[in-house]
């Protein structure tokens, strides 16, 4: 294993260890000793600092930032795929499902990007206009859902 590899591995525990604190905090309520917030902080800066080691050796900035995302995420038990916000270039994927989805369009006769929804059929996106090419998508997001009392007491920010 290299060594960013087993940094990736220690970010990962280091993280786990800051959610399973931060999870108690919740629990404890006013029982939560400053010494476990002192301890909550540390795994949060050992994360961080970790993170920040991996960038400096690492070429790639965007693939960190998106693999510390899908970690958070796995640790989370929040579902990668359907998160939102984070364009994926055509040539390095496309959706797994059929769905629509909101792409990123280039005219190839205008020379002009715009933004658009399409959808994906059969693995092959739906378009009538032969001149526009899908240069990377996103999953929409979900539907508004008012947020309850609950939900906010649920939330813990």
């Amino acid at each position: 294993m290299d060594k960013i590899e087993i940094l990736w591995d220690r970010y990962e525990e280091a993280y786990r260890n800051y959610r399973r604190l931060k999870e108690s905090e919740k629990l404890l309520g006013d029982r939560f000793s400053y010494f476990q917030y002192i301890e909550e902080l540390n795994e949060l800066g050992r994360a961080t600092g970790i993170l920040q080691c991996i960038e400096i050796l690492s070429e790639d900035k965007n693939a960190v930032f998106e693999k510390g995302l899908r970690i958070q995420c796995k640790v989370e038990g929040k579902d990668w795929d359907g998160l939102t916000g984070f364009w994926t270039p055509a040539e390095k994927a496309k959706p797994k499902k059929d769905d629509t989805y909101l792409v990123s369009v280039n005219d190839t006769i205008l020379d002009l990007d715009s933004v658009d929804l399409f959808s994906l059929v059969d693995g092959a996106w739906e378009c009538d206009d032969v001149a526009r090419k899908v240069t990377a998508w996103m999953p929409l997001p979900s539907v508004y859902k008012e947020e309850t009392e609950k939900d906010n007491d649920n939330r813990g920010d």
